[in-house]
C-alpha cells in the first residue's frame, strides 16, 4: 500500500511526532515521497524550521540558493526572520549572511524584491567579512538588485568591509561600468577617492585590475579623484602602472587630466613614465606621452636611464626616431646616444 493512500490524519499524527522528537531530516524524507504528502507536510515543515533553534532562515536560504520564488514567498509570509544572520552551505568557508545578502549576491531579483517589501527588513546588517547587501549585489554584478537597493532609504551606500573595500571599490575592481555609474550617480554619498584597507584608491585599482577605460574615465570625470595617488606599498602611480601595463586608453585618460604630472615618478624617479615606456617598446604609450607639453623626456634617476638610451639599448628604433624628433631631448641626451652608437658599432648618421 502506498504511503500517499494513507489516511491524512494518520500521516499528520506521524509527522507531528517526528517534529516534536526534532527528527526534521526524516519529516522531510517522509514528505517527499510523494505528492500528496509533500503538500499535506511542508507547512509543518516551515513552522519545525521557525521553532529548531539550528534552522534559523536555513529555509529561506535554501529557497533562495535554488531561487525558488514561491516557497520563498511563503516563509517571508509566516514570518521568517529575515535580519537574521545564517550560516550557509555552499561555500568551502562558511560565511554567515542575511537572506537579502545571499540573494542580492546569488542574483536573485525577485526574491530581492519581496525581501525588500518587508516592513522591518535592514538593508545594512553588517554580514561575513563586514560586508552589507550593496557589497554583495555589486558582486553579483546584477545592475536591476544595485538599484532595488540604492533606491532604499537610509541604505549605506559608502560602507567598508573588512578590506576597507566600499561597493564603489568592488564595482572598479570588477570593471562594471554600469554599477560604477549608479554609484558615482549618488553624489556626495559616494567618495570615489577612498582608501582601502592597503592604501589603494578606486583610480588606482581601476589601473592595477586592466578595467575597461570607460571605468577610469567615470572616476575621472568627477573632478574628486587624485590622478597623482602613490601607492605607499609600491610607490607607483596610476600612470606608471598604465605604462607598465602598456594600456594606451587608459594612459591617454590619465595624461588628459588637467592635473596630471606626467614626470612624477616612483622610488627617486627609478622608475619613470616615458623611460619604462620607451624602454618595453610600447610606441603609442610613448606618443601618449610626448603630447603633454610638461613631459620631461631627459627625466632619469642617471643618465643612462633616460628614456632616448634605453629605447635604444633595447633596439626600439621608431621610439628612438620620435624622441630625436622631439625638441625637449636636451643635446647632453642627443650626445651619450651618440657615444652609446659609436661604441655598440651602431650608425648615427642622424648626429
Amino acid at each position: 500500500m502506498s504511503l500517499g493512500k494513507l489516511p491524512p490524519e494518520l500521516y499528520l499524527m506521524i509527522m507531528g511526532n517526528l517534529e516534536s522528537q526534532g527528527q526534521l531530516k526524516s519529516l522531510s524524507s517522509l514528505s517527499r515521497t510523494c505528492p500528496t504528502l509533500y503538500e499535506l507536510g511542508n507547512p509543518i515543515l516551515y513552522e519545525a524550521s521557525f521553532n529548531h533553534e539550528s534552522k534559523i532562515c536555513a529555509a529561506l536560504g535554501w529557497a533562495i540558493s535554488r531561487n525558488c520564488t514561491g516557497i520563498s514567498m511563503k516563509l517571508i509570509e509566516y514570518g521568517m526572520p529575515v535580519n537574521e544572520l545564517f550560516q550557509e552551505d555552499a561555500y568551502k568557508y562558511k560565511r554567515l549572511l542575511t537572506p537579502l545578502a545571499m540573494a542580492a549576491e546569488q542574483g536573485r531579483t525577485e526574491i530581492v524584491r519581496q525581501l525588500l517589501n518587508v516592513p522591518e527588513i535592514n538593508v545594512n546588517v553588517i554580514c561575513a567579512y563586514e560586508k552589507t547587501a550593496l557589497h554583495h549585489a555589486v558582486i553579483s554584478r546584477n545592475v536591476e538588485i544595485v538599484n532595488l537597493l540604492l533606491a532604499q532609504e537610509g541604505i549605506l551606500i559608502d560602507a567598508k568591509c573588512d578590506a576597507g573595500l566600499t561597493p564603489l571599490s568592488l564595482a572598479v575592481s570588477g570593471g562594471n561600468a554600469d554599477i560604477v555609474r549608479l554609484l558615482l550617480a549618488q553624489g556626495p554619498l559616494v567618495d570615489p577617492d577612498s582608501r582601502s584597507n592597503r592604501g589603494w584608491s578606486p583610480l588606482f585599482i581601476a589601473v592595477e585590475h586592466e578595467v575597461d577605460a570607460e571605468v577610469v574615465k567615470l572616476l575621472l570625470d568627477t573632478g574628486r579623484v587624485d590622478v597623482n595617488f602613490i601607492d605607499p606599498v609600491s610607490r607607483f602611480t596610476p600612470l606608471i602602472v598604465a605604462v607598465q601595463n602598456n594600456l594606451p586608453d587608459i594612459a591617454r585618460l590619465l595624461v588628459s587630466h588637467p592635473t596630471i604630472d606626467p614626470n612624477l615618478g616612483a622610488h627617486n624617479n627609478q622608475v619613470v613614465p616615458i623611460a619604462t615606456a620607451a624602454s618595453r617598446g610600447f610606441t603609442e604609450i610613448v606618443r601618449i606621452l610626448l603630447s603633454h607639453p610638461q613631459t620631461d623626456p631627459d627625466r632619469a634617476i642617471m643618465a643612462r636611464s633616460r628614456a632616448i638610451l634605453q629605447a635604444d639599448i633595447w633596439g626600439h628604433e621608431e621610439i628612438v626616431s620620435m624622441l630625436l624628433a622631439d625638441g625637449r631631448v636636451g643635446q647632453e641626451s642627443r650626445q651619450l646616444l651618440q657615444g652609446q652608437r659609436i661604441l655598440s658599432q651602431k650608425p648615427c648618421a642622424w648626429l
